[in-house]
């Protein structure tokens, strides 16, 4: 008898598992990706000899950017320059590729508490993409979690995946800041990058990383994003709308992006067969093409190299190649503030 409770009890707990885990949506990283990914951005910034990387998304088509303020922040002052890249078509690891598509960009506001920041786009493209932001309110512990953004010594546009862990209100005792704890990896250079849920909808901002314990201990799957709703109120609060998902919004497996999009144009109608010709009609009239004017030779310029203190060589603090400025911004990159592991642990 007490076997057979067991092994009743075993089946029971069997079939209720398999039926969780077949409720559970399923995610498509590759369409999720490729969906998702055209709404995340680069953010490179400039000071005097210093600068600073990180990741933010697009979350109105004028070109408004969400991103961390420590992003933005140098030494507690907004950077003097702040650049926006999109992605290219595929990344490949090389800067002249990686990083074709450069906007000059401006910092609104940024709120260091919360750790938030919005950047508006100079003169951005049409066909930007935004990504909606969740209601977070909706997302539990264990559910599965997407992060695309650019690590240092990473690619760019990097996508890695994990779970919610936890739930934090009032994170680092600042009122209002309400964070998700995820296992999820982040880098530095990760910062001010989406954390996006199934559908790819943004459920929060990466914001920090913990790496050390206070006696020295590596910490590993402690990462945190501020809650999709604290970055809604924070931009609701400056003035701005932005995208909401879509009511009844299915996986992005189901119906490509998980927001909206225009329909393609209908097709035009088929020409129509020319008529056949009738002894009625008149006789068709030849037209003699006339020759085309002959194009005056192309001049090669000869390229002079300037030489330094010459008065025509290039002032300082004008726009340099795309390539250039990641370098620099490579070589002087300030540590961005994701490591803040004495300041969660109390040190």
């Amino acid at each position: 008898m007490r076997n057979g409770l067991i092994t009743a009890t075993a089946v029971a707990l069997a079939l209720f598992w398999s039926a969780s885990a077949s409720a559970q949506p399923q995610m498509n990283y590759k369409d999720l990706y490729k969906n998702a990914s055209p709404g995340v951005v680069l953010i490179a910034c400039m000071g005097d000899g210093y600068g600073s990387t990180g990741t933010g998304s697009v979350v109105r088509e004028d070109g408004l950017i969400l991103t961390n303020a420590h992003v933005i922040l140098d030494r507690g002052a907004p950077f003097k320059r702040v650049y926006v890249f999109l992605k290219p078509a595929r990344v490949n690891g090389k800067p002249r590729n990686d990083l074709q598509h450069r906007y000059d960009a401006k910092l609104l506001s940024y709120s260091e508490p919360l750790d938030l920041a919005l950047v508006q786009m100079i003169n951005p493209p049409d066909s930007l993409q935004a990504l909606p932001l969740a209601d977070s309110s909706d997302i539990g512990i264990g559910e599965a979690t997407v992060a695309i953004g650019h690590p240092e010594q990473g690619a760019k546009w990097t996508l890695t995946t994990g779970a919610i862990s936890a739930e934090w209100d009032d994170f680092q005792k600042t009122k209002g800041k309400d964070v998700f704890q995820m296992q999820t990896p982040l880098n530095r250079g990760n910062s001010g990058g989406p954390l996006l849920d199934y559908r790819g909808y943004q459920i929060g901002v990466n914001t920090a990383i913990a790496r050390k314990a206070e006696d020295g201990l590596a910490i590993v799957g402690v990462n945190f994003a501020v809650k999709a709703n604290v970055a809604k109120k924070y931009i609701r609060d400056q003035g701005y709308e932005v995208v909401a998902p879509q009511k009844g919004a299915k996986n992005v497996t189901e119906q490509g992006p998980a927001y909206a999009e225009p329909p393609p144009p209908p097709p035009p109608p088929p020409p129509e067969p020319p008529k056949p010709a009738t002894a009625d009609d008149p006789p068709t009239e030849v037209v003699k093409a006339k020759p085309l004017p002959k194009k005056a030779p192309v001049r090669k310029k000869k390229f002079v190299a300037h030489k330094k203190g010459a008065k025509n060589s290039k002032p300082p603090g004008t726009q340099i190649s795309e390539a250039e400025l990641f370098k620099k911004v490579e070589k002087n990159m300030k540590k961005l503030g994701d490591d803040i592991a004495n300041e969660i642990f109390g040190k």
